[in-house]
């Protein structure tokens, strides 16, 4: 799973551009996390809607069918958009 999604323990080291990383400032560190964090969401949501794409056509009044469409259209949401609201 590193692979595809990184490795956490990148956090404790330095960069390529010569910069540590345990020298930068909280605020700055918690951005480039939030960062990292969000790529691999969006990512694990392109995933999901690749796999959703994939099933079979079914009845499209079916229970199951109304699930696979709710679901694709949260994974085509904004980030943003779907953090709204847990941010009230």
């Amino acid at each position: 799973m590193d692979a595809l999604f990184g490795n956490d323990d990148k956090d404790n080291e330095g960069d390529n551009t010569g910069n540590d990383k345990a020298s930068l400032d909280p605020a700055t560190k918690k951005k480039e996390i939030l960062c990292r964090e969000e790529a691999k969401l969006s990512q694990m949501k392109t995933m999901l809607q690749k796999l959703l794409f994939a099933l079979p056509q079914g009845d499209p009044d079916s229970e199951e069918d109304k699930k696979h469409h709710e679901m694709m259209m949260m994974c085509g949401k904004e980030i943003e958009e779907l953090r709204a609201p847990y941010m009230e």
